[in-house]
């Protein structure tokens, strides 16, 4: 996650605790810029969170 960042905003994604990944075309999102699918491709997102 360290070089990761959101696709639509360009925020670094180190240090979240959740993140949002398109299940089509791979593309991250953070909480904020989420929406049900993905602005790309306009698959579904599906939703991880960081453990440790």
């Amino acid at each position: 996650m360290k070089d990761i960042s959101c696709h639509k905003c360009h925020k670094p994604l180190r240090g979240a605790k959740k993140f949002y990944r398109c299940s089509g075309c791979q593309a991250y999102f953070c909480p904020s810029c989420m929406d049900r699918f993905c602005l790309f491709c306009k698959a579904t997102l599906k939703e991880y969170t960081v453990e440790g």
